[in-house]
């Protein structure tokens, strides 16, 4: 599952081909319960909530993972989702920012009971502290990192003010290059 506001790095699911696991996560950095509770749950509510449930383990941000389809039912968000138009948390004071709370706890709760084979693998970096000291040179050869670049969260207006706007930008280039190439492939109407 890949947000719309990241770019790969490289090659990324070749890095995936050996794992057994059913579901990868690239962790966040800490297990600090006032970072995971800003970010996924109200932890006092989800104390409530889910007692036995073990909030400090990791958590993940939920715009990049790798899953195999089938095994979470609509069943398993019955008690999370309104199913209604738009869709709604039936605990917002408990769950945060729509998916990241509910998927973050699926997750963990179906590890906690041994439901699922889950791996950790650090595949992510966020575009708006470090990003990476890849080059838009080195994609352009094909010489990237098995990563995801993320800007998750608040966007500056112009693609010039982002951290790694030279990522962004040479993804912008490549993608307008593509589309004019398909174009003149095309027969004329």
């Amino acid at each position: 599952m890949l947000d719309a506001d990241l770019v790969l790095l490289g090659p990324l699911l070749d890095s995936f081909r050996d794992s057994k696991a059913r579901f990868i996560v690239s962790p966040e950095g800490d297990k600090n319960p006032a970072h995971i509770g800003a970010l996924a749950y109200n932890l006092d509510k989800l104390a409530s909530f889910d007692p036995a449930f073990r909030a400090d383990e990791f958590m993940f941000n939920t715009g990049q993972y790798v899953a195999s389809s089938g095994f979470f039912k609509r069943r398993d968000l019955d008690p999370f989702l309104e199913w209604t138009e738009p869709r709604s948390l039936k605990h917002p004071d408990c769950f945060r920012y729509s998916d990241q709370g509910v998927t973050n706890y699926l997750f963990l709760k179906a590890f906690q009971q041994k439901r699922i084979r889950l791996e950790h693998k650090k595949f992510y970096e966020w575009g708006g502290i470090k990003g990476s000291d890849i080059t838009a040179d080195d994609l352009r050869k094909r010489k990237g990192l098995p990563k995801v670049l993320h800007w998750a969260g608040l966007k500056p207006e112009r693609i010039q003010d982002f951290y790694r706007a030279d990522i962004l930008t040479f993804y912008s280039d490549y993608y307008d290059w593509r589309m004019n190439t398909s174009r003149r492939q095309q027969p004329s109407p």
